[in-house]
């Protein structure tokens, strides 16, 4: 039998790096790039095209001809175009053939064709039984997977105490990802959870706890160059610093464009990014660049919790209970400040101040919106769409944010695009997708859950389920408990009746 030179460590280092990355860089267009730059090709030292084509055509024969490594390392050619015309589909089925065959490697990477819906449908769950074989055999770049896996809670019940030895194990095998994620793990305080041996106790008594705690934290913590620098939490406390890091700035508000810091926030601002109104809030609070005024802080902390980003929640709570705030606001909203009035009936509406009637709020609220301040006929277009404080009423919705769009704000525009797809009443439907795909460069979590949304069901774009998941992803490490919600709904959509599977409501 003839050998051939293998690129097995190769791709599988290849499909390990990609599947990392695609959940962690923050738009489409970026997913798009990523896998552009991390095409195998450009990992896989080429040779003489003819020989190429001749070892090719040998290998195709001997796999053919039932030879187990010679199938695996044919798909693996399939992935790369190495000798080969690429063909995910090919691949997909030789690789296959290597794994129900017992190839633990095969096992390892079919795993990841699963994962991703590479020349198959996504299955996340048929992804993980092949991954722990591998991790139970050893395997170092499974264990590091079946790790993450165990902190999602979204395939297997949350289990930290098994994920840290899975995660220790890699490490200690020198994967270098799993290195720099056990050190998080230990940042956590994972490796002082007690194990719990009793797999029905975790389902029972843990599966509904777990679903609600914070889930960005464990949304297959990405350990990437993309993740070096600033972590999701560390900007809010640096915020001086940060504002003189472009780069840094960049990355945290998830946009593309480059520009003086306060101009990019600004306009990141506009745009519905949580992360610039959180940082222009403590910018308000600390008198960072700017004068201090905690009323206006505790506007943008009130907006980033309209955007789905619930880290704002304690800073606005902190800042809410400082001295003299709740006397500076009631005097400011009775002196008719429309950022007080604003302020005023959010704290109503998340428990925080009890002074006031839903109905003075909803009054305030009003105020607020008659003299033209965009948060607040955002806050009523939401109201109005949800039926808080007033009957439910979409037309009226759209009439608010109507208003806010007239006034220049982007979130309202992004909104109303949102409603006209998700309604199905856009008679502009390809124009209002280009809007939101712009958006999203511009830092707008909204605008980057719909077209998540529309790739998983199809709406105007091609139905791709596997990279609505890489989205959803990419905005449930930006803080979005939406973004979770859908990862939980698509698993639970097709989660298998099996008790392995079974996570407790």
């Amino acid at each position: 039998m003839a050998s051939f030179p293998s690129s097995t460590n190769v791709l599988r280092l290849f499909l390990l790096t990609l599947i990392l990355l695609t959940g962690s860089v923050s738009g489409e267009a970026q997913l798009k790039s990523k896998r552009l730059k991390l095409s195998p090709s450009s990992l896989i030292k080429e040779s003489d095209l003819d020989y190429q084509l001749w070892e090719g055509f040998q290998l195709v024969q001997q796999a053919n001809a039932g030879d187990l490594r010679a199938q695996h390392e044919l798909g693996l050619r399939y992935i790369a175009g190495h000798g080969l015309f690429a063909d995910t589909s090919k691949a997909f089925e030789w690789i296959k053939k290597a794994s129900d065959r017992g190839l633990s490697l095969a096992q390892y990477n079919l795993s990841l064709f699963y994962m991703n819906g590479w020349g198959t449908e996504w299955d996340p769950f048929l992804a993980y039984r092949l991954q722990r074989h591998a991790s139970d055999q050893g395997m170092p770049e499974a264990q590091f997977i079946v790790a993450l896996m165990l902190t999602e809670n979204l395939v297997v019940t949350r289990n930290l105490s098994e994920a840290y030895r899975l995660m220790k194990m890699a490490a200690d095998a020198d994967l270098e990802p799993a290195q720099e994620a056990l050190a998080e793990f230990q940042k956590k305080g994972y490796d002082r959870i007690a194990p719990d041996t009793s797999a029905q106790k975790r389902r029972d008594t843990t599966g509904s706890a777990a679903r609600q705690k914070d889930p960005r934290e464990f949304i297959f913590l990405n350990f990437g160059s993309d993740s070096a620098g600033t972590e999701p939490d560390d900007f809010i406390q640096q915020t001086e610093s940060i504002l003189r890091d472009i780069a840094s700035l960049k990355r945290i508000l998830n946009v593309t464009r480059s520009g003086e810091s306060w101009e990019m926030i600004r306009r990141a601002s506009m745009f519905g990014s949580p992360e610039a109104r959180v940082l222009l809030g403590r910018c308000f609070e600390l008198g960072a660049t700017c004068p201090k005024d905690p009323l206006q802080a505790a506007a943008h902390y009130l907006s980033a919790l309209r955007l789905d980003y619930p880290r704002a929640y304690e800073l606005l709570r902190d800042l809410v209970y400082q001295r003299e705030f709740a006397a500076l606001l009631e005097k400011r909203a009775k002196a008719e400040d429309p950022v007080a009035q604003y302020v005023w009936a959010g704290l109503l509406a998340l428990r925080i101040d009890f002074r006031l009637t839903e109905q003075q709020s909803l009054g305030l609220l009003t105020q607020s919106a008659s003299k033209d301040f965009s948060d607040a006929l955002l806050e009523l277009g939401v109201n109005a769409a949800s039926g808080r404080w007033m009957p439910q009423d979409r037309q009226k919705a759209m009439a608010y944010w109507t208003r806010a769009a007239e006034r220049g704000s982007k979130e309202a525009e992004i909104r109303l695009a949102v409603n006209r797809i998700l309604g199905k009443e856009s008679d502009q439907l390809e124009e209002d997708l280009q809007f939101l795909h712009a958006a999203v460069n511009e830092g707008s979590i909204l605008a980057h859950l719909t077209i998540a949304y529309c790739h998983e069901k199809g709406i105007g774009l091609p139905q791709n389920r596997p990279l609505a998941v890489r989205i959803y992803r990419s905005i449930a490490r930006r803080g979005s408990e939406g973004a979770y919600v859908a990862l939980q709904r698509m698993h639970d959509e097709i989660r298998p009746d099996d008790a392995e599977f079974r996570i407790g409501e």
